[in-house]
Order: structure tokens, then sequence, then C-alpha cells
């Protein structure tokens, strides 16, 4: 699990560097359900949407035994 973990920290920390996160992040495109259904076609969304997806699982799953 420990090895999971540091791998989930490095993808996140090769995200943050993607430049174009800086300019989305300092100013976020608007983006409606038209705009999220084109988005979804592309494999990077995908990718992304699917490891988040996951995520989610795995932290409802843990917080039964909170």
């Amino acid at each position: 699990m420990l090895f999971q973990t540091w791998i989930l920290i490095d993808v996140l920390e090769r995200a943050l560097q993607e430049p174009s996160l800086d300019k989305a992040i300092l100013n976020p495109p608007k983006v409606g359900l038209l705009g999220l259904l084109s988005a979804l076609r592309d494999e990077e969304i995908q990718r992304g949407l699917g490891i988040l997806v996951e995520l989610l699982k795995a932290l409802g799953k843990a917080s039964k035994t909170i």
C-alpha cells in the first residue's frame, strides 16, 4: 500500500508541473455540460477520470471504518 501511495504522489506531482495547469488555475475555463461531454472524448481525460473514480471509491470504502 505504501508503494501505491508513492505512485499516486508521483503522478500528482507530475500533473501539477503541467504548464497549461498554471493558466487554468489562474483563469479557470467555464465548462458546461456540452463541454464536459466533448472533453470525455479525450483519452487523457478518460484516464484521469478513471483514476479519480477509483480514488473516490476507495475513499468511500475507507470512510466506512470511521
